[in-house]
């Protein structure tokens, strides 16, 4: 029975992340902990290139520099430069990579969204409403400017 359900949750949630990819461009910021979730079995998907089952260091950064790609080529087309960024040393945070064995489990990704949700979700009532992504979107901003020393 356990199976089951277990089943039943990761086709659900497979289904809506290829729902919200066929849709196409970004997903919005999730507003449920379903969505979370979801939104979470989805990233896994696209950065899991060998299916393994685990997101390794070297599928994290072949993702990176592809998105980094495309942020380049829309930036060309509009006319405009990539603004200078520190370099970053490619790496797997320990907050995410929990067992430490230097990969990353859907399990993993899962856990680590549905905390970044409950760290979001400041009133606990389940949803992320506007005025609680504003808060977090200025957080961001934040240690942002922080880091560059802005």
């Amino acid at each position: 029975m356990k199976t089951l359900i277990l089943s039943s949750a990761a086709l659900a949630v497979v289904a809506t992340g290829g729902i919200a990819v066929a849709q196409g461009g970004r997903m919005a910021p999730p507003s449920t902990k379903a969505e979370a979730t979801a939104q979470a079995a989805d990233r896994f998907a696209r950065l899991d290139a060998d299916k393994n089952g685990q997101v390794t260091l070297a599928e994290m950064t072949a993702a990176r520099e592809a998105r980094m790609e495309r942020r380049e080529a829309r930036m060309a087309a509009k006319g405009k430069d990539m603004p200078d960024r520190p370099a970053r040393e490619p790496r797997i945070g320990k907050r995410v990579d929990t067992d430490g064995d230097g990969q990353i489990s859907l399990a993993e990704m899962t856990a680590q969204a549905l905390e970044r949700f409950d760290r979001m979700d400041a009133n606990k009532d389940g949803a992320i409403d506007t005025a609680e992504r504003e808060a977090q979107r200025e957080k961001r901003k934040e240690r942002r400017a922080a880091r560059m020393g802005e």
